[in-house]
């Protein structure tokens, strides 16, 4: 008895630690588009990229171009927009793309370039 003890709390132990980790691991991950997006040199590099890769469709204000619309652009200054869409869903688009209407960028822009792009978006929130 005694051992079987000894035994779930080491079981409870091992989970305790792995929640843990998990729920680090969780917080730094969601963290990590503000540490990217936080110096002014990535801010000024992010504007550019957004503008030379996705301004065409979603314009330099964000707020999508006539031919972008057509296509389904969102506005990305739209606060119902920013807040039902999170990070990842952003960068999930900016990676795979969207249907034949956005391409696809994971080939050719870095994860740090994707990530300074969802930084970029959410920025257009801020103008508001």
């Amino acid at each position: 008895m005694r051992r079987e003890k000894i035994d779930v709390m080491k079981l409870v132990a091992v989970l305790s630690i792995s929640a843990a980790g998990l729920a680090l691991l969780t917080f730094l991950m969601s963290r990590q588009t503000d540490e990217v997006f936080a110096s002014s040199k990535a801010r000024t590099d992010a504007v550019a990229l957004f503008d030379s890769k996705c301004a065409m469709c979603h314009g330099k204000d964000g707020r999508g171009t006539k031919f972008g619309k057509a296509k389904g652009a969102p506005d990305f200054t739209n606060s119902e927009w920013q807040k039902s869409h999170a990070d990842e869903q952003i960068k999930s688009a900016v990676t795979n793309g969207r249907g034949k209407s956005m391409p696809a960028w994971k080939d050719k822009l870095s994860p740090e370039e994707i990530i300074s792009l969802v930084g970029r978006v959410r920025e257009f929130a801020m103008k508001q």
